[in-house]
């Protein structure tokens, strides 16, 4: 004979069956909106990084570049190293060589060179717009847009630290400076998200960390 309507089991399992996909629309269009935000948080980690290499291939201080004289390390592409005010590490005149001046390392016992040889001090970090060195990108914010809506927001702080390099028992820290300028620059590039009522949600921080230590190029050769 033939069936004009559903049996009872045949409903009850439809019944299940939509109420299933009802429950799993909200959990689909969640895992969407996840997966278009995360998308989109990748345009935000590549402007942050891209912003980070740049300001950490700048010079490390206004005073590592020397001018246009010809007997500076400029038209190299190298860049001295600078006094700190420390006396334990800035640099002093080699007694074995003429008008040669080193330095110790970053917690090694390992010379530096190519220090400054009118022995300039390094400056206090200041924000510049000409974005010259790397302390000039301090307080510098940039708000990343895309059809006309603001996305994303990346704030850039500078500082000088202190590091203790610790021992074989001891960890290491780093500490923002209390006063003056040290050996290391903090570069700090926090990315954020901007909602439509202009508030900011941090989303991530990438710090980089840069030393007055010149260039790799020796005056001379050590046998």
């Amino acid at each position: 004979m033939k069936r004009s309507a559903f049996t009872f089991i045949e409903l009850v399992f439809s019944i299940v069956v939509v109420g299933i996909v009802i429950l799993s629309i909200p959990l689909i269009v969640r895992q969407s909106n996840a997966n278009t935000i995360e998308s989109q948080n990748v345009i935000g980690y590549y402007n942050a990084l891209t912003l980070m290499n740049t300001i950490r291939n700048k010079p490390w201080d206004l005073n590592n570049v020397v001018g246009v004289s010809g007997n500076d390390f400029t038209a190299s592409g190298g860049y001295y190293i600078l006094q700190t005010g420390n006396q334990n590490f800035d640099c002093k005149q080699d007694p074995n060589r003429i008008n040669v001046y080193t330095k110790p390392g970053l917690g090694i016992s390992d010379r530096r060179r190519m220090c400054d040889p009118n022995l300039k001090m390094a400056q206090q970090i200041t924000q510049s717009a000409d974005f010259d060195n790397i302390g000039a990108f301090n307080n510098f914010s940039k708000t990343i847009s895309s059809g006309g809506n603001e996305f994303f927001v990346i704030d850039v702080n500078v500082r000088y630290v202190d590091v203790n390099f610790g021992n074989n028992t001891t960890a290491g820290s780093i500490t923002q400076a209390v006063a003056g300028v040290t050996d290391i620059k903090e570069i700090e590039v926090k990315l954020s998200r901007k909602d439509p009522s202009g508030n900011k949600e941090h989303i991530s921080t990438y710090k980089y960390y840069a030393t007055n230590i010149g260039t790799d190029v020796p005056f001379a050769k050590d046998n």
